[in-house]
């Protein structure tokens, strides 16, 4: 007949979280068997659920960059059409052709609206100390693109006709943790020339 050994432990419930007491195996180890198990689940959990609590709060971060971002170009584009609206062009008495009027009329209105643009992004992205500013030049990051409704030449200024600026941000992950291209952020704005 084989030899059996048995060790009688008492019973602890351990389900309330008062960890070891009295009649626990403490006396014989530095942690009874059931108190490290239960630490090294919660050990193990955190291992596996720190990761995604991390990518995600780090998501959201990047979410609130683009956010951000987006917000700032839609207004760089509301600010750049109505400094373009508004804008008094004199062509001068040299130039009498019709085209050619309003090609001037054309390019004194997109330097403004660059500008104007380049002012309200920079206001919100302001360069970093040590970085000369752009003084009217855009970012390298931020496209401007303007288009005219078709008009006649009899109205070499575009009086009362509408244009479109239309802003492009070119916006690079932050926590680039996968290799994903740049995001195009675009904002537009329609208005009419007064």
């Amino acid at each position: 007949m084989p030899l059996v050994f048995s060790l009688s432990v008492p019973m602890i419930d351990h389900s309330e979280g008062e960890g070891c007491e009295e009649g626990c195996l403490r006396s014989l180890w530095p942690m009874c068997w059931f108190c490290a198990v239960r630490r090294g689940v919660s050990l193990v959990e955190f291992a596996l659920l720190s990761p995604i609590v991390l990518v995600t709060i780090l998501g959201l971060i990047e979410l609130g960059f683009v956010v951000h971002s987006y917000v700032a170009i839609t207004n760089a584009a509301r600010e750049g059409a109505r400094s373009g609206s508004v804008l008094k062009i004199e062509v001068p008495d040299s130039i009498v052709d019709p085209s050619a009027q309003r090609a001037y009329a054309d390019n004194a209105r997109t330097v403004v609206v660059r500008a104007a643009v380049a002012s309200a992004y920079d206001a919100v992205f302001p360069r970093p100390l040590g970085m000369a500013p752009y003084f009217g030049e855009l970012n390298p990051n931020v496209d401007v693109t303007i288009t005219y409704s078709p008009g006649t030449l009899d109205n070499p200024l575009r009086t009362r006709e509408y244009f479109t600026v239309e802003v492009t941000y070119h916006y690079r992950l932050v926590y680039g943790m996968m290799p994903l291209p740049a995001l195009d952020l675009q904002a537009r704005s329609v208005v009419r020339i007064e």
